[in-house]
C-alpha cells in the first residue's frame, strides 16, 4: 500500500495580494509542468484478448536521470531481485516544504516496473496545502503522480541503500478509477518506463516472470509477498527497521473470491482478483508483489489493491484479509503499454522465450 507523509503538516494559508499574486504564479507553473494522467484506452471487460486494434499507447512526460551511488547489498535467503521501492517526491510552495508518496514495485523487464495504479496518485489534500492552493478543481493535473517526480530504487533488500534509476513514462489504464470506497480497485495496474536499461551484471538484477496460466496452477498455491516494515522516520529518507520482510500466504480455491465478494457485497468481477486467508498489513508497512514459485522460477501472482480489514487486532485473528490484483488479468494491457517488450509466457519459461532469464534469485 502507498503511504502519503507531510512533512510541515498543519500549515494556514491567508488571503492577501501578496499570497493572490503567488497563487497566480503557482497556477502557471503547475498548468506548464503537470500534464493529464497517461492512459492507455481499455474497455471493460476487454483485458486480454482485443489489445492488437488499439493504438500505441501514450505515456507521460520524460523525467531527468537521477544517479544514486550503489550500496553494499543485503544478501540474504529473502532477496528477491526483482524487487524495488518506488518513491514519488513533490516540491512545495515553499522550497523547504515537500510531501513524497512511496510503494513497492517489481522489474518485469530491464526497463519496465510493475506498480498499483494507486501508488501513482496524490492526496489531495496534501497537494493543496503543498502548493498553497485551497480550490480543488484548480489543482487538475497535480492529481498523478509525473515521472520526472519519481525515482525507484533496485538491487537492495534495504530501501535506504541500493541504485537509484529516474522514470521516463508512467501508463496508468484509462478506466482506473482512484477511489476511497471500501471496494476492490478495478484496473490497479501501472507499468514505470525507466530513463535506462539496468544493468543485470553490475546490479545482481533479474525481472521476475509472467503468466498466463495462473488459473491452471493458482488453486492452494502458497505464495510470498514481500514488502518493507518501517517504525521510525529519520531526516533525509532515512528509515530504521527498513529491511525486506517476506510473508508466505496460501491461494485458497478459485472460488474463495467468489465468497469473499458475496460476503461484502462487492460489485467487481472476482475473477480478477486473488483473496488471501491473512493479512501481512500486521507485518510490514509497504506491501508488494505477491509471488510463486515454480520448478525454479518465479512468477508474478497479484498487487495490493485492498485491506478487508483494518483494525490491527481484527488482522491477526481474521482468517481473510486481503484482495489482490490478478496479474494474469492484465497480460493484454502490459503488453500494450511495454509496447510488445514485454509479454506474459504462454506456460513455463522454457529457457528460450527470454532474451535474458527470469524469476530466478540466483
Amino acid at each position: 500500500m502507498n503511504t502519503l507523509i507531510n512533512l510541515r503538516a498543519g500549515r494556514s494559508y491567508g488571503i492577501s495580494l501578496v499570497r493572490f499574486q503567488l497563487l497566480i504564479a503557482t497556477l502557471i507553473q503547475y498548468s506548464q509542468c503537470n500534464a493529464n494522467t497517461p492512459t492507455i484506452n481499455l474497455k471493460e471487460p476487454m483485458l486480454d484478448k482485443e489489445y492488437s486494434k488499439f493504438g500505441d499507447p501514450t505515456f507521460g512526460l520524460d523525467g531527468g536521470v537521477i544517479e544514486i551511488k550503489s550500496e553494499p547489498k543485503n544478501q540474504t535467503n529473502d532477496y528477491y531481485p526483482w524487487a524495488v521501492f518506488v518513491k514519488a517526491l513533490k516540491h512545495c510552495q515553499d522550497p523547504h516544504d515537500f510531501i513524497w508518496n512511496q510503494c513497492n514495485g517489481v522489474l518485469i523487464s530491464y526497463r519496465h516496473v510493475l506498480v498499483a495504479a494507486h501508488c501513482m496518485i496524490w492526496n489531495m489534500t496534501k497537494v493543496s496545502e503543498c502548493v498553497g492552493i485551497a480550490e480543488s478543481d484548480l489543482l487538475t493535473g497535480n492529481k498523478f503522480v509525473q515521472s520526472d517526480e519519481l525515482i525507484i530504487r533496485y538491487g537492495t533488500n534495504d530501501m535506504n541503500s541500493g541504485s537509484g534509476i529516474s522514470a521516463s513514462k508512467i501508463s496508468v489504464p484509462e478506466l482506473y478509477v482512484d477511489s476511497t470506497e471500501f471496494e476492490p480497485r478495478r484496473f490497479d495496474i501501472a507499468i514505470i518506463r525507466l530513463k535506462y536499461r539496468i544493468d543485470r551484471k553490475i546490479h545482481d538484477v533479474t525481472p521476475i516472470c509472467l503468466t498466463t496460466e495462473f488459473n491452471a496452477w493458482g488453486d492452494q498455491i502458497t505464495t510470498h509477498t514481500f514488502g518493507w516494515q518501517i517504525k521510525d522516520f529519520f531526516p533525509k529518507f532515512s528509515f530504521r527497521d527498513n529491511l525486506l520482510k517476506v510473508v508466505q500466504q496460501q491461494i485458497p480455491s478459485s472460488d474463495y473470491c467468489d465468497r469473499i465478494f458475496t460476503q461484502y457485497g462487492f460489485d467487481s468481477d472476482p475473477q480478477l482478483f486473488l483473496c488471501t486467508r491473512a493479512s501481512t498489513h500486521h507485518k510490514m508497512r509497504f506491501e508488494g508483489s505477491m509471488q510463486f514459485e515454480k520448478n525454479g522460477h518465479f512468477y508474478l501472482a497479484g498487487m495490493p489493491t485492498l485491506q478487508l480489514l483494518k483494525d490491527e487486532n481484527e488482522m491477526r485473528d481474521a482468517k481473510f484479509a486481503d484482495v489482490h490484483t490478478k496479474m494474469s488479468s492484465y497480460c493484454g494491457f502490459i503488453s500494450a503499454a511495454t509496447r510488445s517488450e514485454v509479454n506474459c509466457l504462454v506456460g513455463e519459461y522454457n529457457g528460450s522465450s527470454l532474451l535474458a532469464e527470469c524469476g530466478r534469485r540466483t
